[in-house]
């Protein structure tokens, strides 16, 4: 038996403590794509699996658990740390070829007369300029064969 003492645990006072504990039917499942559903008071996140068995670009759907937007921006947080120690830790995750739809550079014409279209479009095409900034494979894998 080990008599070693383990040096006491230090706790963080300045993060609340979370008793986290699992409902009675709490289930693990797997997912490797995410949909999303937005409306006026939450974002639903669906969340299913690529399955080729059943045609080409199937998604078999088979969670959808909603957020409210506050949640949905500290779960971005909670992600981008998480991507972010993993990087640090493992190297960098390369994103797979075809697995982002390229954002126009200029406002599609089927959205332009929705209110602040070029607003919007302005801050999609930040977000995926900064993605394929981070992600130069992801930027090279979809313009081969331009």
């Amino acid at each position: 038996m080990n008599s070693k003492k383990l040096p006491p645990k230090k706790i963080d006072l300045s993060a609340p403590v979370l008793d986290l504990k699992r409902e009675e039917d709490f289930a693990l499942k797997y997912a490797n794509h995410v949909g999303t559903e937005p409306t006026g008071w939450d974002l639903k996140l669906l969340f299913g699996r690529v399955d080729p068995s059943v045609g080409p670009n199937a998604i078999i759907q088979h969670t959808g658990i909603s957020l409210p937007w506050p949640t949905v921006k500290s779960l971005i947080y909670v992600l981008r740390v998480q991507l972010a120690v993993y990087e640090k830790n493992n190297g960098h995750v390369p994103f797979p070829a075809g697995g982002l739809v390229q954002v126009p550079r200029s406002v599609p014409e089927e959205i332009s007369k929705l209110p602040h279209a070029q607003a919007i479009h302005e801050a999609v095409l930040k977000l995926y300029d900064e993605f394929m900034a981070e992600n130069p494979e992801a930027l090279l894998q979809q313009h081969q064969g331009d």
